[in-house]
């Protein structure tokens, strides 16, 4: 993922710690990424905006979304995000009880979202590196 540092002046911001899910915002990344339904679990990526002035921030989200036919079954999972130089980053609460689920088709994706914020500090095109996500599902 490549963002490019031009100009765009929208700015995301989180809610109060003490906001409660339903009045929160929802992750950009439970709505606008693409599920593969062969697939019980999906993992993406999002970086919003994609172009901002240095210092201006970017919202990085790292999606994981499990079936509800192996939602019960995993035993372990980690999603790993990457390292972020040349910005500066904090990792804001995560909302109390969750994000919603998302509906595709019949299926229904319970979502895993964790949430960076992130500021760049030098102009220029700056590569993050892909994120990883470790999951341990039992046999039968």
């Amino acid at each position: 993922m490549i963002i490019a540092l031009a100009a765009l002046l929208a700015q995301f911001v989180f809610p109060p710690s003490g906001t409660d899910t339903a009045s929160a915002r929802q992750p950009a990344i439970i709505s606008r990424a693409q599920i593969d339904t062969s697939s019980p679990v999906n993992f993406r990526v999002l970086a919003l905006p994609d172009t901002v002035y240095v210092g201006q921030q970017v919202v990085y989200q790292l999606g994981v979304f499990l079936d509800a036919s192996v939602q019960d079954r995993v035993r372990r999972m980690e999603a790993i995000a990457p390292e972020m130089r040349g910005m500066m980053a904090y990792d804001p609460p995560a909302p109390v009880g969750g994000f919603p689920p998302r509906s595709v088709g019949a299926r229904r994706y319970v979502a895993h979202v964790y949430q960076r914020v992130i500021f760049p500090l030098t102009p220029g095109r700056i590569a993050i590196p892909p994120a990883h996500l470790e999951y341990a599902l039992p046999l039968s």
